[in-house]
């Protein structure tokens, strides 16, 4: 079977208004500052950019996916900015948790989030537009084409430590009054920057309280561990700051990327 559909949708960016005030600045030769009233700030920023995709895909109800060819067009507005680069992410996170057999991918030059989730989306809808069709539970063509442990992406990775499948066995029996919803993050900043600092103070914590252990207390309870090194003056607090290494690499030329690891999970609504 073979689908024929087009996605619009539109998606978020920012004006450089840093280029009026660098105007300003050298006409002037003096430092200039711009201060945007709220409701002006509103009006002008974040504006609305249209992302355009087309696809066509064959499927069937036993193996699931069999090949997907896509088009999506990224309206830059008058200046390329960093919409080529968003593009490039887009064309990366196009078949987001789900096995292709067959993908070709065309992307031509912006929603928050660099790209990803403008493609994952997308990706999303033609899932359901899949079980539409053939009248199945879109969590059961979800399963069916997810990825596995070892398959290899459209842009050559292999997925290692691949816990979506489990993840989404798990949802099945979890509900929001026993894991209740926390507060929103963006860009894997809580995983990468704060995560990794939290887990380096910590060490730091902890080597400072291995001092007191001594082969006396070696069996010393937590709070007395910290009540001990309190009263003789070990400081308890710690501060440190953490840096994501190589966060991207990709030689589009050869049709090759690499992430240091995929963030993986699921939502239920």
């Amino acid at each position: 079977m073979f689908m024929k559909r087009k996605i619009l949708f539109c998606t978020q960016n920012s004006l450089p208004l840093c280029l009026a005030v660098a105007v300003a600045a050298v006409k002037l030769v003096h430092p200039v500052r711009l201060n945007l009233d709220r409701y002006v700030d509103m009006s002008i920023t974040g504006h609305q950019h249209p992302f355009k995709i087309q696809y066509r895909i064959a499927f069937n109800n036993e193996d699931g996916f069999l090949g997907l060819c896509i088009q999506m067009w990224n309206n830059a507005g008058c200046t390329l900015d960093a919409s080529k680069s968003i593009m490039k992410h887009a064309m990366l996170h196009m078949g987001n948790a789900y096995q292709f057999s067959n993908i070709r991918i065309h992307g031509r030059v912006s929603f928050h989030g660099y790209g990803g989730p403008q493609a994952m989306i997308a990706c999303e809808i033609i899932v359901e537009h899949v079980a539409a069709y053939l009248k199945y539970d879109p969590l059961t063509i979800r399963c069916l084409n997810l990825f596995k442990e070892g398959d290899i992406t459209h842009f050559g990775q292999v997925l290692e430590q691949w816990n979506v499948p489990r993840i989404m066995n798990e949802l099945r029996t979890l509900t929001t009054d026993k894991i209740h919803n926390t507060s929103p993050t963006g860009g894997s900043f809580s995983s990468d920057l704060n995560g990794m600092a939290v887990k380096h103070a910590c060490q730091q914590i902890r080597q400072r309280l291995d001092t007191v252990i001594t082969d006396n207390n070696v069996n010393i309870s937590w709070n007395d561990l910290v009540k001990q090194a309190y009263f003789v003056r070990i400081d308890l607090c710690a501060l440190r700051f953490y840096m994501t290494p190589n966060m991207f690499d990709a030689d589009f030329t050869e049709n090759q990327a690499n992430y240091n690891y995929f963030t993986q999970g699921a939502t239920v609504t």
